[in-house]
This record gives C-alpha cells, structure tokens and sequence, in this order.
C-alpha cells in the first residue's frame, strides 16, 4: 500500500512521458491525493492486481495546442474521486466540476481543421492498442463554457463563418 499527495504539480515538466503528439504543449497545475493498492504484491502479475484511487483531484489554469496557440483552455476541474483498474482497464469516477473550459476550433481555408496538430500520427493511431477502457462518469457539472467556431473553407467571395456558444453550463 503507499499514499501519496501532490500539490500544484507543473504537468509541463512531465511533457517528455505523456503522450502528446510532437508540437503539442500541455500546461497545468494538478493535485490529488492517491493511494495505490495492490493485493499480494511480490506475487507474480502483481501489476494485474493494482488499483489506483484518486481524491480531490484539481486542475488548475489548463491549456492544450500547439507550441504558442492553446486551443482548449480551463480555468480549474475537480474531480470528488476516482478509481482506476489497469487489469480491467476501467476508471470509475464520481463528481467532476469544470470551470471556464473554453475550445477554439476552426476549418481552415483548404479545410484542416485546427486541432489536426493535437492527432497522434497515423501510425500510432493504427497500431494494436489491446482492449479499450472504459471510463464511467457519475455526474458532471460545467460553468462558464465556451465554444467558438471559425470555418474559413467557404466559397470565393463569402466571408469566413464564425460561431460562438456561450456561456455553457
């Protein structure tokens, strides 16, 4: 059994072991308090019987795009708890509250989309990943939400279609 707690870790500086793809920037503030659990620990398969379970869980000041350009951006996320089974390859989770989570998406104008840098290579999105997770949200609650649209794959001669939905909740 161990228990651990974070206060404020810079994700950024873990960049290098996330799986981002190249260019892609990841900026936040994570806390959490955890504890892992595995049952009979020196046994073989040990890694089979592990169970990870989180507790107020925070996020703070998150952002996602390229080098310079967030795309999606959140000013703070809590989650009550969670509960992560790698074996079954399923995360149970309760309350997650999202504040100010705002996207910035767009069509340009030879149509790729904006968030076409966030993709993995298609190499790696065709490689055998094994069994999908399944991940259970208990409930979710969003303030101050935003999604803008920019399409500038139009016609010669139309202007640019911008959309703007907010606030969400």
């Amino acid at each position: 059994e161990a228990d651990a707690e974070l206060n404020g870790l810079a994700l950024e500086r873990l960049s290098a072991w996330l799986p981002l793809p190249p260019g892609a920037k990841l900026t936040a503030g994570v806390s959490t308090k955890a504890a892992l659990r595995v049952t009979k620990p020196l046994a073989d398969g040990a890694a089979d019987r592990a169970r990870l379970a989180l507790s107020e869980l925070r996020v703070t000041d998150a952002r996602l795009g390229p080098q310079g350009k967030p795309l999606f951006t959140l000013a703070g996320a809590q989650l009550d708890q969670a509960e992560i089974d790698p074996a079954a390859r399923t995360v149970r989770a309760g309350l997650l509250k999202l504040d100010a989570p705002r996207a910035q998406l767009a069509r340009e104008r030879d149509g790729r989309l904006n968030i076409t840098a966030l993709m993995p290579p298609e190499a790696a999105a065709s490689a055998p990943a094994g069994p999908a997770w399944k991940v259970q949200l208990a409930s979710l609650a969003v303030e101050r939400g935003a999604l803008r649209w920019r399409d500038a794959a139009v016609p010669e001669g139309v202007a640019p279609v911008a959309v703007a939905v907010e606030p969400m909740r």
